[in-house]
This record gives C-alpha cells, structure tokens and sequence, in this order.
C-alpha cells in the first residue's frame, strides 16, 4: 500500500490541517481514510457491505 503524506494532501486541498481533512472524511465515509482502500493494486476503493440479505 502506497504510504500518503496526509498532512501535504490536506493543504494541497484547501483543509487548515490533516485533522480537519479526516475528520470531514470520517464525517462523510463513516471510516477514516486508511480504512477505505482498495483490496489490490488493480480494485477501486469500496466500502464492503455487509448484513441481512447482502452476498
């Protein structure tokens, strides 16, 4: 998994600082953003869906 400089990403995106960035991921994904990523290289990020009637 590639190592993100999350505190660079967050100023390059506007955010005073990397905990404002994850806090509004968080806010919006319901996880943070080291646990959304992908399976693989190859898969796009996802959120596994789970509970009744799912799979």
């Amino acid at each position: 998994m590639a190592v993100v400089d999350w505190g660079r990403l967050a100023a390059e995106f506007g955010y005073h600082d990397q905990p404002h960035l994850i806090h509004e991921f968080r806010a919006f994904a319901g996880l943070r953003p080291t646990e959304y990523a992908p399976r693989s290289p190859d898969a796009a990020n996802h959120i596994p869906v789970t509970g009744p009637g799912v799979g």
